[in-house]
């Protein structure tokens, strides 16, 4: 403030009433929060036992592949940081090599550019913020949406770029 400053706790009345109230409110809100970060490890380390991930996937991006009836086709990438969206890292790319919906193909230059912009990371290279990593650091696990298909390009792309270590699955619907 720039100055001294004064302060005030109430010792009765409606005001000290009111201050246990908010100690309630604001110890109930830690605990919650709390328990939905223990419940987000729990479910992390779930994932990570049921994919045999050798870390806990604490970040975490899919992509899909779009088009306007074989034309104007995206690909999508979105990205989780524990558990919750982390939209500075969200990207589209706009297919420029592959004509007529050819979503395998659009997949694998989609991938292709991803993954090689990862790669051109420096480890250790740091974002803006110096807690952050940068922006083009490769996941924990890499989600393809499609089947046998599309995972196989997905594979191929980063052996391209003799990518390894990367967990990479595919998310396809059940029969």
């Amino acid at each position: 403030a720039g100055r001294k400053v004064a302060l005030l706790a109430p010792q009765r009345g409606k005001k000290v009433a009111l201050v246990s109230l908010a100690n309630d409110n604001a110890t109930h809100a830690f605990r919650e929060k709390r328990r939905q970060e223990d419940d987000l490890v729990e479910r992390l380390a779930e994932v990570q036992e049921k994919l045999r991930l050798p870390t806990l996937p604490r970040r975490i991006e899919c992509v899909d592949i779009s088009h306007l009836g074989g034309n104007d086709t995206v690909g999508a990438v979105v990205a989780l940081t524990d558990g919750r969206p982390d939209k500075k890292r969200y990207r589209v790319f706009h297919v420029r090599t592959v004509e007529g919906g050819d979503d395998y193909a659009a997949m694998r230059e989609v991938l292709g550019r991803r993954f090689r912009r990862g790669l051109a990371e420096k480890p250790g290279r740091r974002g803006d913020a110096d807690d952050e990593p940068s922006k083009w650091d490769l996941p924990d696990l890499f989600v393809v949406d499609g089947g046998r298909g599309q995972l196989g390009v997905a594979l191929a792309a980063a052996g391209d770029l003799g990518l390894s270590g990367l967990p990479i699955v595919g998310l396809a619907k059940e029969r």
